[in-house]
């Protein structure tokens, strides 16, 4: 806190953030973030020696549409997180006007396509924490349409295209849905314990219209449990989110062996991802620290890997 002399009243210091996208070494994106409510207690407890980090995940996701709040604990639909890999001080530079800055870094590894419309800090590894290793588990993005065969009905792959407008956001494919389609991944392997109907599927979808019943995902135990989970959906022309909690057999889970989805005879939907969401139970401590929104996206292409480094100065 500053004195302000002449007028004889404090002025608080703010915490500044920027999120800045290196392509190779060059600039190619910048955006400036919300510190959240959450965000500004760690950012202090770490300042005061009462934590040990305050940056060691850095994660993108996939929906713009929703704006960031200072109550926000998580990304609105994250697609990946990985690890803060730097954390440096670089000193004021007057002759190109640059301030004192923290920086953080982390990198998005080749392999990955994203169209990234939202990026976020996290104080903690989501390894740390047993609800952050279950929460935005991705089940699967299309990336490999070999995983999936077609039951009955018709479906139209879309690939990924650089920051389109109607591209996937995350892996090289998204699947359109004909009504009364059924796709189906018989011979999958994914550990799923510990969930309990606090959680819930979630859906990244686009150009949905409007059913009751329009989206139903079977997923199947090595056990031979079952979650039939039936996702209502929207008129929409956009990207967006759909959930449906899980039953109380969830807890029966431990691996799934098969997924399975089906349209209703009227729904026409394109599907980005499936993931699962444990947001319900996050404790403080794996919330975020800071979160931006993109309006013109960040591509990710799979061929080379993409920096992107967290900018923080004190006004």
């Amino acid at each position: 806190m500053q004195k302000d002399h002449q007028r004889g009243y404090h002025i608080v210091s703010q915490f500044k953030g920027t999120y800045v996208f290196k392509q190779d070494g060059i600039e190619i994106g910048r955006s400036s973030n919300l510190i959240t409510s959450n965000g500004r207690k760690m950012i202090l407890q770490y300042l005061s020696g009462g934590r040990l980090d305050w940056a060691a995940d850095m994660a993108i996701g996939a929906i713009n549409s929703v704006s960031p709040s200072l109550s926000d604990t998580q990304l609105n639909f994250e697609t990946l997180r990985c690890p803060v890999t730097l954390k440096t001080f670089i000193s004021a530079n007057t002759v190109a006007n640059n301030p004192d800055l923290v920086v953080v870094r982390s990198t998005i590894p080749v392999g990955v396509y994203a169209n990234i419309y939202e990026i976020g800090l996290y104080g903690i590894s989501n390894s740390g924490y047993s609800t952050s290793t279950r929460n935005n588990v991705i089940l699967d993005n299309f990336s490999n349409l070999n995983n999936w065969s077609l039951s009955v009905g018709t479906v139209i792959p879309t690939p990924y295209i650089a920051q389109g407008a109607s591209s996937p956001r995350i892996g090289a494919n998204s699947i359109s849905f004909q009504p009364r389609t059924t796709y189906v991944c018989p011979n999958t392997s994914i550990s799923f314990s510990n969930y309990t109907t606090l959680d819930s599927l979630q859906l990244l979808v686009f150009n949905t219209t409007a059913s009751s019943t329009g989206i139903t995902v079977i997923l199947t135990d090595s056990s031979g449990a079952t979650q039939n989970l039936v996702f209502a959906t929207t008129a929409t022309a956009g990207y967006s989110v759909i959930s449906a909690p899980f039953t109380s057999s969830i807890t029966n889970f431990s691996t799934i062996t098969s997924i399975s989805i089906s349209t209703d005879s009227s729904t026409y939907a394109t599907i980005d991802a499936i993931k699962v969401s444990s947001a319900n139970q996050i404790s403080f401590e794996e919330t975020l620290v800071s979160k931006s929104i993109l309006t013109n996206p960040i591509a990710k292409d799979a061929n080379s890997p993409l920096d992107i480094e967290y900018y923080v100065e004190l006004l």
